[in-house]
């Protein structure tokens, strides 16, 4: 279906209100079932904990209601409401009600879904539209609202979050943390912490600093002018005094502490922080915790774009353009796959994994966490390479073109201890995959004869789209990065890694594939990736690629190959196991696919022998070292440190 979205923003009044604090309602719907007193009408439409489908996919949130059109396209939802039970306000002489939604305020044949708050003061025989709730395409918001003129002194109040998709199949609402209460004056919250407990920035090596950071909100409904912020990491308060700021009434402010935490050991280091606000009349929110993980290296990180495209989807000729030009800037630290949906290049597991993260053609998924149009992956690539990437990723690529096996033994050294759900998997790709076959192999191009204000004329092969027939005939088309399967499943093999993964250990998995005989070995390349399968949308940690061709080889003429010391510094030597008497060649890359150096051994007999390499004059920094001995070819993966 074809959706649009469209922002809408609720008008928001804030009094000034009780010298007490009172709260009437309180929902975070953590039962994980429709509460007592709250009441889905018609009935089923709402559900707790909250249903999620391809279209409309709230952001993890714990649980929470929600009503999802996109996931019935069969049922109409034209006036669904989820109702509070009876609040007594009798009493009350400020009300304000904060809750959390998202909500995308989409379209489907131009008709727009509608979502209302709604309040009643007769116990729900009758009901008043308050205003709409605000949208947000990427993120819950937290709604604050005033309903002191409305609902104070008041005995019979409900609530009602209103769903009206206008009849047809849209996309939904989600509501969360619903609370009805009389806010004090002075009120400071602790919202969040950064960096979070697990996230990439928690992780930092020993003896290095990590700032310490989070968000207040102003819970009161006097401004605040200045606060104190505090952590304790166990060896000495670190105190922070926050003057001339002014947090309005239910604003948010975000911090950084100005003293830095040094991270004195390897191992998890719990960090209380909390706020301090003279006055403050509810000193329960005023704390949160988070963890720092000592490490004793920073991995070697990779971002991963993955694209929803197909030869139908006229506008994909864009994710071409793109993709080819972040290949040419960033070769060596952004692998790339093209996954075809409804073309002869389509495989079909891949494919629905991908489908089910996305809203239309094209689309890029960056590490799985950015879903953006191809046009955004340059910042999203900014924004994510410095992300920590939990190990160092090595592969040994080798294949029979005897057997057409290619065979990919990849070790993962982890910088950081994990226990879980955590797999491998292995992407093979071919560049310039080309058919004359005509028919679906054709292109779509709706950029012919426009003039387009993004980047068309693609790096790779010089076409410019905005010069080429809507239909570019196969015969003048070339497409790279094509996903040809994904080893082990778009979630990853499970059992590929164990379950609890200790800081400094190197774990290893085999992937082998079968290459059918119409793909080009020499154009293949392989992307292998170390997923996090504890969430629910499977986060990629870290990617490595092949950046030279798998390789032809008719027989496996080395039983074994190994460098060590690796990482090294001045030189280091190669080991490796001949089967047979050979031609040996060694030959160096960086990781742009360069040729640094060639060493020709020579014909060498079968058995072990040692080569020395030298890296006295390079870089430091990422290396491929090609051996072929024969038509035998293994790429081993080398790291230089001065």
């Amino acid at each position: 279906m074809k959706k649009s979205l469209l922002y809408l923003v609720a008008p928001l009044v804030f009094a000034c209100g009780s010298a007490g604090a009172q709260t009437y309602l309180s929902q975070d719907f953590e039962v994980g079932n429709m509460p007592a007193g709250w009441a889905s009408a018609p009935a089923g439409d709402w559900t707790v904990p909250g249903v999620t489908s391809t279209y409309f996919a709230p952001p993890a949130h714990t649980v929470y209601a929600a009503i999802n059109d996109d996931a019935v396209q069969a049922a109409l939802h034209p006036n669904s409401a989820l109702t509070s039970p009876v609040i007594n306000l009798a009493s009350a002489t400020t009300v304000f009600l904060k809750y959390d939604a998202f909500y995308l305020h989409g379209s489907n044949n131009n008709l727009f879904e509608v979502a209302e708050l709604r309040y009643s003061t007769d116990g729900g025989t009758t009901w008043t539209v308050y205003g709409t709730v605000p949208s947000n395409t990427s993120a819950w918001t937290t709604q604050n609202v005033d309903l002191t003129a409305q609902l104070a002194g008041q005995a019979n109040v409900k609530i009602a979050f209103g769903y009206n998709d206008n009849t047809e199949w849209n996309y939904g609402l989600a509501i969360d943390n619903v609370k009805v209460f009389a806010p004090i004056a002075n009120d400071a919250s602790l919202l969040a912490v950064t960096p979070s407990t697990g996230s990439p920035a928690s992780y930092g090596v020993v003896a290095t600093n990590i700032n310490i950071g989070g968000t207040i909100s102003n819970e009161g409904t006097s401004p605040i002018t200045s606060i104190v912020v505090k952590y304790d990491a166990g060896a000495g308060i670190q105190t922070y005094t926050m003057n001339s700021i002014n947090i309005a009434s239910f604003g948010t402010l975000n911090f950084t502490h100005n003293i830095p935490y040094n991270i004195p050991s390897a191992g998890s280091h719990p960090i209380a922080v909390w706020v301090e606000l003279t006055g403050d009349g509810d000193a329960t929110n005023d704390g949160l915790s988070t963890v720092i993980q000592g490490i004793s290296f920073i991995p070697v990180h990779a971002v991963t774009v993955e694209e929803g495209t197909g030869t139908w989807c006229g506008w994909c000729v864009r994710g071409m353009v793109y993709l080819d030009s972040m290949n040419a800037v960033h070769p060596s630290t952004c692998n790339l796959v093209a996954v075809h949906n409804g073309d002869p290049m389509v495989v079909t597991a891949y494919d629905a994994g991908v489908g089910t993260l996305i809203a239309g053609y094209p689309s890029t998924l960056v590490n799985r966490d950015l879903v953006s149009d191809p046009s955004s992956i340059f910042p999203d690539y900014n924004a994510t390479i410095n992300d920590f990437g939990y190990a160092d990723l090595t592969n040994v690529v080798s294949f029979n073109a005897t057997t057409r096996v290619a065979t990919v033994v990849t070790s993962a050294h982890f910088a950081a201890d994990l226990n879980g759900d955590y797999r491998l998997a292995c992407a093979f790709t071919e560049d310039l995959v080309h058919s004359t076959a005509g028919g679906q192999w054709d292109q779509h191009n709706y950029y012919s004869s426009q003039s387009q204000n993004i980047p068309l004329v693609n790096p790779e092969t010089g076409m410019n789209f905005q010069t080429l027939p809507q239909v570019i005939p196969s015969a003048q088309m070339y497409y790279n990065f094509v996903a040809r399967t994904i080893v082990g499943g778009f979630n990853g093999l499970a059992g590929s890694l164990p379950a609890v993964i200790p800081a400094g250990s190197t774990q290893t998995h085999t992937f082998t594939y079968t290459v059918p005989a119409g793909y080009n070995i020499a154009n293949m390349h392989i992307v292998v990736m170390l997923l996090d399968n504890t969430t629910a949308s499977v986060h990629i940690m870290n990617s490595a690629g092949s950046a030279v061709p798998l390789g032809v080889e008719t027989s496996s003429a080395l039983n074994g190959v190994s460098v060590y010391p690796n990482p090294f510094n001045q030189s280091t030597t190669l080991e490796l196991n001949l089967l047979s008497n050979d031609n040996v060649i060694v030959e160096m890359f960086d990781m742009t696919g360069k040729l640094i150096s060639t060493q020709n051994e020579g014909s060498l007999s079968a058995g072990k022998h040692m080569i020395a390499i030298n890296g006295a004059n390079l870089a430091e920094g990422m290396y491929f070292v090609k051996i072929t001995a024969g038509t035998s070819v293994v790429t081993e993966k080398v790291s230089i440190a001065h």
